[in-house]
């Protein structure tokens, strides 16, 4: 009885292994989101006509539109919503991939969040570009990197469950340890 026993907490080791690498994966593409989106925003304050196409598109095509409509006039109104987006996104990105290392929910967050990105490059690339196919590479490594963090985000909450799973089992090494009674001369006790 007791080989079966090893043999199946190293399978479930090796289990909870494979899902943390997939959960690691995940937080690690939403560090390289955030720092390409930055390197996309210095390129386009300095008037640089190339950006990469895995990073956040929103704020990216907002400042690029601000930049394009007001190039001659001084702050417009689309530059101040483009500033204020930007910076939520890199900040709503940032805190979610901080807390994501504890809270699994949070990599759902930052996968609803770049599904909404997505969508609105697809209704840019439709709605203002003279020919929108131009931008289907970047919607299909949207698609990619979607695909990562869903991934990501089922593998956490598989993850959630089998560590729940263990601390609820009987026996468990991860159960809290019992109180110490205290000695009937200690000061707590008065």
């Amino acid at each position: 009885m007791e080989p079966t026993r090893d043999r199946r907490a190293k399978a479930e080791q090796k289990q909870r292994r494979k899902l943390q690498q997939h959960v690691g994966l995940g937080r690690m593409v939403i560090l390289v989101l955030i720092a390409v989106s930055l390197v996309n925003q210095l390129l386009l304050l300095l008037k640089v006509n190339y950006h990469f196409l895995v990073s956040m598109a929103v704020p990216y095509y907002l400042n690029w539109l601000a930049v394009q409509l007001g190039a001659n006039s001084g702050v417009t109104a689309l530059k101040v919503v483009g500033a204020l987006v930007t910076i939520f996104m890199y900040l709503a990105f940032a805190f979610c991939w901080m807390q994501s290392a504890r809270r699994r929910e949070y990599l759902a967050t930052v996968m609803y969040l770049y599904m909404a990105d997505t969508v609105l490059l697809v209704l840019f690339a439709f709605a203002l570009l003279n020919n929108p196919f131009s931008c289907l590479l970047e919607i299909l490594l949207h698609l990619a990197v979607l695909a990562v963090l869903f991934d990501a985000k089922r593998n956490g909450e598989q993850l959630q469950r089998m560590m729940s799973r263990k601390r609820t089992q009987p026996g468990s090494a991860n159960r809290r340890p019992a109180q110490r009674p205290r000695h009937p001369d200690s000061h707590y006790s008065r």
